[in-house]
């Protein structure tokens, strides 16, 4: 014990230069520290500023392609949009038993064998933000939106468009099996109740399909807003 307390009082004895010392030991442990998280945090940068550069470029992609989806939309409302008045008209002659006095005739006819479906380009970008290792969306509401928009929209498009096909394969059986026989004329097509049927079915599904594409394009035009405004938050910034 005496020895314990004769060190105590040489401790005591050098208590100055003993504080210096703490001091200055606590200072290079600060110093370690801050160096540390500076180094942590300029790595945190470099890894955040090469992910931002891959999400830049996926973003650009992701737009290129939702552009060309609208596009591919934008043609399919085009088309039912000019094939409805002409299927209406050739209701409208059948009904009348004036069919024989319909101008172009044949092709109006030819528009009730019409199918188009939508060529979605985005779906692999869609694919890709759901299963890549890199977070390549970071703004949460967008990412959301656009996993909605794949598995609800375009899911709800897929089943319209599957409907629409089986519908259409029995009319285009119809077609190969009365009008484009050899010994075929037109004059009987007026008291052709399944021809009216089919027709009427055709412009029906059309407006269906017709209705469905503008939700759908809507739809495109603010998830491509929203990722034009990602791109200029962290793709056009200095």
């Amino acid at each position: 014990m005496s020895m314990f307390f004769k060190k105590m009082r040489k401790l005591g004895l050098n208590k100055k230069s003993v504080l210096k010392y703490l001091v200055y030991a606590i200072g290079e442990i600060v110093l370690i520290i801050i160096g540390i998280l500076l180094a942590v945090n300029i790595g945190d940068r470099m890894t955040h500023k090469k992910s931002n550069v891959i999400r830049c470029q996926y973003l650009e992609e992701l737009k290129f392609t939702f552009d060309y989806d609208i596009k591919d939309v934008e043609e399919n409302i085009s088309a039912f949009e000019e094939w409805n008045p002409k299927l209406k008209e050739l209701l409208k002659s059948i009904q009348r038993k004036e069919l024989m006095k319909l101008d172009s005739i044949g092709d109006k006819i030819q528009t009730a064998t019409e199918f188009i479906f939508f060529g979605q380009r985005s779906k692999t970008k869609i694919e890709e933000l759901k299963y890549s290792n890199i977070n390549l969306i970071e703004n949460r509401e967008l990412k959301n939106r656009i996993l909605l928009y794949e598995d609800s929209e375009i899911m709800h498009i897929r089943n319209l468009e599957r409907r629409y096909n089986l519908v259409d394969e029995e009319r285009r059986q119809y077609f190969s099996k009365t009008i484009l026989i050899p010994e075929f004329k037109l004059d009987k097509l007026e008291n052709d109740k399944q021809f009216f049927s089919v027709v009427f079915q055709k412009y029906s599904q059309n407006e269906l399909m017709n209705m469905n594409y503008k939700n759908l394009l809507k739809e495109q035009y603010e998830i491509k807003k929203m990722i034009e405004a990602e791109i200029e938050k962290i793709c056009n910034t200095n």
